[in-house]
Formats: C-alpha cells, sequence, structure tokens
C-alpha cells in the first residue's frame, strides 16, 4: 500500500494519513466563459483577442484590487479549500529549462494557465537568476516580461522566489 501524505512506518500519534482528494481544475472552454460573463467571443479589443480566457474570469487579485490587503487578507482566510501556488513560470524556467524560457513561450501558455489555475492563490513567476537571465542571455527586458505576464494574467496574484545567497 502507498500512503501519499504519511508514514509507512507507526509513528507516535494515532492520526491516519488523510483520505481527502481536493478538487482538480479544469480548463474553461470559450462558452462557458462567455456564458458566465455576458459577452460573446467576438470581442473587437486586441488583448481579449490574444487573451480571451484570462480577461474574463476573475481571482484573488481582484479582490486584492477591490478591497485592498484587509480584503485579500479575508477571502484566503475564509476559504475553505486549498489554495495552490503553482511555481511553474519560475521554477520550469530556472530548473527545467535551463534559464532559457523566453516571455513568448511563457505567453503562450498564459491562457491555459490562467484559466485552469483561476483559484490559485498566486503564481510564482519571478526570482532566483530571472531578472539576470531575461538581460543577459535572453536579450529581453524583465520590466516588459512582468508587464506582459500581468497583461495575459490579470485575475491571478504573482509572487517572487527572495532568498539570500547561496552558501
Amino acid at each position: 500500500e502507498q500512503v501519499v501524505n504519511g508514514p509507512l512506518t507507526p509513528i507516535g500519534t494515532d492520526a491516519v494519513p488523510a483520505r481527502t482528494l481536493p478538487p482538480i481544475p479544469r480548463l474553461l472552454s470559450t462558452s462557458e466563459i462567455d456564458s458566465k460573463s455576458g459577452t460573446s467571443s467576438n470581442s473587437s479589443s486586441s488583448s481579449q483577442q490574444q487573451h480571451p480566457e484570462s480577461s474574463k474570469l476573475t481571482g484573488l487579485r481582484d479582490v486584492y484590487v477591490r478591497g485592498g490587503a484587509v480584503a485579500f487578507a479575508k477571502a484566503v482566510r475564509e476559504n475553505k479549500g486549498v489554495l495552490f501556488t503553482d511555481t511553474t513560470w519560475r521554477d520550469a524556467h530556472q530548473s527545467l529549462l535551463a534559464t532559457r524560457v523566453r516571455t513568448k513561450d511563457i505567453m503562450t501558455i498564459a491562457p491555459a494557465t490562467g484559466s485552469i489555475m483561476r483559484n490559485a492563490f498566486s503564481i510564482e513567476n519571478w526570482g532566483g537568476a530571472t531578472f539576470d537571465v531575461a538581460l543577459r542571455f535572453l536579450r529581453e527586458c524583465p520590466w516588459d516580461r512582468l508587464e506582459e505576464m500581468r497583461e495575459a494574467v490579470p485575475h491571478i496574484p504573482f509572487q517572487m522566489l527572495l532568498r539570500g545567497a547561496n552558501a
């Protein structure tokens, strides 16, 4: 028997591992997004044509923008589910793909990320070597990169990995 969230050997408690499975988000279709927002998918805005899904969804960043830090903290505390932070935009870039993920590559997956992770706590998209790599190796402006990410996924909070020097 494999136990995902607990050891197989006895421990100093009678507690058993949880058997609860968190809900798995699914990608919304354009028609589902249109019906929720009451809009047509034939939008004239170039931003909405480029990223039609992300411009119609709402998330925790919208709570923060409308109500500030107090409203954001209240929404987080009142959430009954699991709040995820997706680290793909930073960690895959740094660890898996040798720090060579271009902004245009992230923009390609941004609509899917924005839809699937619409209820996420945050997307970790910055930190470690991302600033240095954007300038030195990718020949991109790191500030433009952040702006494009925010435009593509406006409803999910962004966060960065911040650490001291490696020793």
